[in-house]
């Protein structure tokens, strides 16, 4: 579905008052929201049309230092990203693959699931 952009992102970022700027994920290219939507005002996005696509490495950087890309994996969402931190309590892994860890293989698996020790083996006799 078609809709203007300025209102794509103001549906996806809750509060655009919080954007820094707005540009390619490099920093050589950016504006503000304010010159944002004054340039791009009256541009129309839609995801599933190829003549509408956006620039590949747009991001909307926001004041806490998170950003907004593009999933160009899938249907090109919006997504919202952080910088990784390393969090209190954190904890030393054994198992970086799913052909590694005794948990078993599944996709996409996360460094959590693959050193659940709950997980590495069934519960005998449990139903």
């Amino acid at each position: 579905m078609r809709q203007y952009l300025i209102d794509e992102i103001k549906d996806v970022v809750i509060m655009p008052d919080r954007i820094r700027w707005i540009g390619s994920m490099d920093g050589k290219y950016t504006m503000t929201w304010k010159e944002f939507k004054a340039q791009f005002g009256g541009i129309k996005h839609d995801p599933e049309d190829p003549t509408t696509e956006l620039a590949a490495d747009l991001v909307i950087k926001m004041f806490d230092d998170s950003w907004y890309e593009r999933d160009l994996s899938s249907d090109g969402a919006w997504v919202h990203r952080r910088v990784p931190t390393q969090q209190c309590g954190h904890k030393t892994f054994d198992y970086v693959s799913e052909d590694d860890s005794p948990a078993g293989s599944w996709p996409w698996s996360t460094l959590a699931e693959l050193n659940d020790r709950d997980l590495f083996t069934e519960k005998v006799g449990e139903d």
